[in-house]
């Protein structure tokens, strides 16, 4: 068994001591709320300012830069269990057990979860994009699902906590139904967003990377059940993280290529092919 990562420690020791040495209440204009942080989190604007350039300078010193990751239809796809068939629940209660009693790797990649209320597939290469673009980025997740659910998803994406840095869900959002880099602790020049969404970040698209979405679970329509679905490997032969995965790490080797002009200034957005 993989040792804890000390990742997420990190990060929250790291805001705590922001948090204690907070200006003056007079010097702050508008506290902003970080319910990702902490549920009585937030900060100014001028602390918000300092803990992305704090942020800035710690990845230039550790050559990396920053990831948004969607979850829905871009990491996984997830579907209410009360629209399949009582086979496919029956299914997804043995694989539950499998894994359990005998504690062996989902064969599937399917997980019940939330008390059987959803049932999960991760996107073919999820594991490997994560794990390969660890050492070149710091990796964030951003959603517009609740925080309870998006949790339970990084739990299962990530168990051992070595690779989110963050949680962001639409309780952060400042405007309902879309999302925003205004909530985001790093700098928009160093920050790459990965969404199957265009239209919710219709402030920042210069720093998005569009994928294909990915659901798995409508070829149900096709009346295939969950097992079935698992077996026919021609459901499931989606290849889009493997793109994003080249591109991503080009996008890294071209921001961190040329040593003459200073990193810290260099905008990530200019490499982002659209």
């Amino acid at each position: 068994m993989n040792p804890p990562c000390k990742a997420e420690c990190t990060i929250t020791c790291f805001f705590t001591c922001i948090g204690k040495t907070k200006t003056k209440k007079k010097d702050c204009e508008a506290d902003k709320p970080y319910h990702n942080i902490n549920r009585n989190f937030s900060l100014s604007v001028k602390e918000i300012n300092r803990t992305r350039e704090l942020n800035l300078r710690s990845l230039i010193k550790r050559k990396k830069l920053h990831l948004l990751l969607d979850l829905d239809n871009t990491l996984i796809h997830a579907i209410r269990v009360n629209r399949l068939s009582s086979t496919d629940r029956d299914y997804l209660r043995y694989i539950q057990r499998e894994i359990v009693d005998g504690g062996v790797v989902n064969p599937a990649y399917i997980y019940p979860m939330l008390d059987y209320s959803y049932a999960l597939k991760m996107r073919p290469g999820v594991k490997e994009f994560l794990m390969e673009l660890s050492p070149l980025f710091d990796i964030s997740i951003y959603t517009l699902a609740g925080r309870s659910y998006a949790k339970v998803v990084a739990e299962i994406l990530d168990p051992y906590k070595c690779t989110f840095r963050d949680i962001i869900t639409n309780e952060n959002c400042t405007t309902p139904g879309y999302k925003g880099l205004d909530v985001v602790l790093y700098p928009e020049r160093v920050t790459v967003i990965v969404d199957d969404l265009r239209e919710v970040w219709k402030k920042h698209p210069d720093n998005l990377i569009q994928i294909r979405p990915y659901e798995f679970f409508d070829y149900l329509s096709l009346g295939l059940g969950v097992e079935e679905l698992v077996k026919h490997e021609s459901t499931d032969m989606d290849t889009e993280l493997l793109r994003v995965l080249i591109h991503l790490k080009k996008l890294h080797a071209q921001f961190y290529k040329e040593k003459t002009l200073g990193h810290s200034h260099r905008d990530i957005r200019k490499f982002i092919i659209r």
